[in-house]
């Protein structure tokens, strides 16, 4: 009876290799502090916590954004706008200071979506003036009321 040589170290080496593919192949999680990860819309308690999301989380996550679609309240004529223009969109970003002021109880004008290779990262609302806020899973606390980031929306919509 002879016994049969197995090519041990080739069979090993494919066995690893395997498993290496499988593993880089499966989904990553998210890392702290990992740059490609958006960080989802977190509801607030009140003003001061929207407030603070706003400063803490979503104007820094808006720095990736590389769209942004403006979209006209129905009453005012239903335009929608896409903006892919680096500039432009800094423009806007930089518009939405946080700032406290009371909140009026306005209608929305237009809502501003901002997006990372055609995935929502944050969608704002603003009334005809400046008034501005985050959509949030709770109450959408007014953010900041900036009438340059009025007068900035009126230059697309016209």
């Amino acid at each position: 009876m002879s016994r049969q040589k197995i090519p041990w170290l080739p069979v090993g080496a494919v066995a690893i290799l395997g498993v290496v593919v499988v593993v880089m192949k499966s989904p990553r999680p998210a890392i702290k502090g990992d740059p490609e990860e958006i960080p989802s819309v977190r509801a607030a308690k009140d003003q001061e916590d929207a407030l603070r999301l706003a400063r803490e989380i979503d104007l820094p996550v808006l720095a990736k954004s590389d769209k942004v679609l403006i979209e006209e309240a129905s009453r005012r004529g239903d335009r929608r706008l896409i903006l892919e223009n680096h500039e432009d969109i800094k423009a806007l970003r930089d518009a939405l200071k946080p700032s406290g002021a009371p909140e009026t109880g306005g209608m929305n004008a237009v809502t501003i979506s901002f997006f990372r290779k055609n995935e929502l990262i944050r969608k704002i609302w603003v009334f005809q003036g400046g008034e501005w806020g985050f959509e949030r899973p709770s109450v959408s606390h007014t953010t900041g009321h900036e009438a340059n980031l009025w007068m900035i929306i009126e230059k697309y919509l016209k």
